[in-house]
């Protein structure tokens, strides 16, 4: 999936999702129930019923743009992340600030086998994952000449960037995670 656009500055840039990244996103952040509607879970968005509604929105494509021409001026490539706001709110967060938790609330978990993080335990249902309009994207930038670029869209979620999975995340982010299933506000 791709849609080719200029930015404000004249840049011509081919924002790209390859199609392992939308399969992923597809079962994690754009998750629906059996009639259809956006689940009420933990890091999944509501706003947009898939990736070609996000890539719809002119809020999104505005952010994405505006960050291309940046890094365009700045010659830079690789690897970026970039969380910008949106005028609704957009999903629920997976995580939320460390300082709004007791220990006892909280268990160790690992995110992958580079990291380790603190989440809110699965059976409190009763604190439940806030509501943002804020969206995190990770994606690769590559230049093609001085005027043209790829963006590909490794990852997107609804929240505050909460940078590598590497290390102790809640350390380093001072954040706490939800379960992928844990009820919403």
């Amino acid at each position: 999936m791709h849609t080719d656009e200029t930015t404000k500055k004249g840049h011509a840039v081919r924002l790209l999702l390859t199609n392992k990244a939308k399969g992923r996103l597809k079962g994690r952040c754009f998750r629906r129930d059996s009639q259809g509607d956006a689940s009420r879970l933990a890091g999944n968005f509501f706003y947009w019923n898939s990736m070609a509604d996000y890539f719809s929105d002119d809020l999104v494509i505005a952010g994405l743009l505006d960050e291309v021409d940046y890094l365009i001026e700045n010659a830079e490539r690789g690897e970026f992340s970039t969380t910008f706001t949106h005028d609704r709110c957009v999903g629920y967060e997976s995580t939320s600030p460390l300082n709004l938790y007791t220990l006892d609330k909280l268990k160790r978990f690992k995110p992958n086998k580079r990291s380790t993080a603190l989440k809110v335990k699965t059976s409190l249902t009763d604190i439940k994952a806030p509501s943002t309009n804020l969206v995190t994207v990770v994606y690769d930038f590559i230049p093609k000449g001085k005027e043209d670029a790829e963006f590909i869209i490794n990852s997107m979620y609804p929240g505050v960037d909460i940078g590598d999975l590497c290390g102790n995340i809640t350390n380093r982010e001072e954040r706490v995670f939800f379960d992928w299933n844990h009820p919403v506000e």
